[in-house]
């Protein structure tokens, strides 16, 4: 793997990643698109949601301190990012654990991330797996569970978030399909020793039902992923669901990013650990150009390609 090629990974899990949920905010909480309306050839891409904002916040702060940054940290960076009229209007993608667990924090509320149970800290997660290496997975399930812990202490939200961080790291080291698949269910599990119990399924298992699933089908697997696996936020269908998109389109990230907003529900979150999983194995060079750019322009302020860039000048060399 030369430092070239690296390079070009870390861009693809980062640009991945915003555009899995800029084209899932597009179709967010809607019911499954059918035929033609599924796919866009111009999308719109003007819109990115809270989560992904935080988890390019939650970037920035990496690189300097070389480690996960404080709760005080990220809590003042985050909190001033809530929409406080539509979380009091209830809106399922911001009035969401992160919100509720930063609110009690601002409060003066204690173990704010003990029902912390959706998939925003796997999103945020992300950026760990440019900055550390997939092995030891212990390492890296112990880095993510500082920063989870203030908004989803729990079995599931620590598993989650482990598990696709690593994924995200063996994808910049070369893995294949097979061993991503392997190094994120392993940090899955080592991840939930970190959390409180809540009642829930095991994520890891989760997984390999949802890939196995739909890997029995030859058929279009959104009726599975909307009806079996589910789309919701929370941590045990959104990621089983992102999972199982990264297995049908292995060899095709930015088809998995249209299958994932076309599915409605928790798009953007889905299509986000869709986006940022495969581009992380295929590199930047596997979205269209014309469609990076366009977002890259709709959004100067994230500054993507400085971000990826950032990350993995403070990752270790050997």
């Amino acid at each position: 793997m030369t430092a070239g090629e690296m390079t070009e990974r870390a861009r693809g899990a980062v640009l991945g990643l915003a555009l899995g949920d800029a084209l899932g905010m597009t179709r967010r909480m809607e019911p499954p698109a059918q035929g033609t309306s599924r796919s866009r050839s111009q999308p719109r891409l003007g819109e990115v949601s809270a989560t992904l904002r935080q988890a390019v916040s939650l970037g920035w702060l990496l690189p300097p301190a070389g480690a996960a940054p404080d709760h005080d940290a990220l809590a003042a960076a985050w909190t001033p990012m809530l929409d406080r009229d539509l979380i009091e209007a209830g809106d399922p993608l911001e009035d969401d654990d992160t919100a509720r667990a930063l609110l009690r924090r601002e409060r003066g509320g204690a173990e704010t991330g003990a029902a912390g149970v959706d998939a925003a800290a796997a999103v945020r997660a992300v950026m760990f797996g440019l900055v550390l290496p997939a092995d030891p997975a212990a390492q890296i399930a112990a880095a993510v569970a500082g920063v989870t812990a203030l908004t989803h202490d729990t079995r599931l939200g620590q598993s989650g978030a482990a598990g696709v961080a690593a994924g995200i790291s063996g994808g910049l080291e070369g893995a294949d399909a097979h061993t991503q698949l392997g190094l994120l269910l392993n940090a899955a599990d080592l991840g939930a020793a970190n959390g409180v119990h809540v009642p829930g399924p095991d994520l890891g298992t989760r997984v390999q039902w949802a890939t196995a699933l739909v890997g029995r089908t030859q058929e279009d697997p959104s009726e599975i992923l909307d009806v079996l696996i589910g789309t919701s936020a929370l941590m045990q269908e959104a990621v089983p669901a992102a999972l199982a998109l990264v297995s049908v389109h292995a060899d095709d990230p930015w088809g998995a990013c249209q299958a994932a907003a076309s599915l409605g529900g928790a798009s953007p979150l889905i299509g986000g650990i869709t986006g940022a999983l495969l581009g992380s194995r295929h590199g930047s060079g596997a979205f269209p150009k014309p469609v990076v750019d366009r977002l890259l322009a709709a959004h100067p302020d994230l500054r993507l390609v400085e971000l990826a860039d950032a990350l993995l000048a403070v990752r270790p060399t050997h």
